[in-house]
């Protein structure tokens, strides 16, 4: 048994940039999502025969970064028709848990 919250969350900066290309057919978006910070608490508790317990664990999780790509395809160009495919290029996150 665990009980998960979190709360404090935050985001600094939301940067992002789009291009066209292959005659309008293809739209790239780049977003990166700058200092994400996040705090989160946990109560658990086991039973494993002779082992059992229980506890509490504080995480913070400050100034994360995320970087996500994104192609929206269109068969004949956007002017025409809407996109018809997603294709998710990049998705890294970057976090770094700074006090547990």
């Amino acid at each position: 048994f665990f009980n998960l919250t979190c709360s404090d969350l935050y985001v600094e900066t939301i940067d992002y940039d789009h291009t066209t290309s292959n005659n309008n057919k293809y739209l790239d978006y780049a977003v990166e999502i700058i200092h994400v910070g996040i705090s989160c608490s946990m109560i658990f508790e086991y039973d494993w025969g002779l082992f059992d317990g229980s506890g509490t664990v504080d995480i913070n999780a400050p100034e994360n970064d995320v970087l996500i790509n994104l192609t929206f395809k269109s068969p004949s160009g956007f002017q025409r028709t809407p996109p018809n495919e997603v294709e998710v290029a990049i998705c890294l996150a970057y976090f770094e848990i700074s006090e547990i």
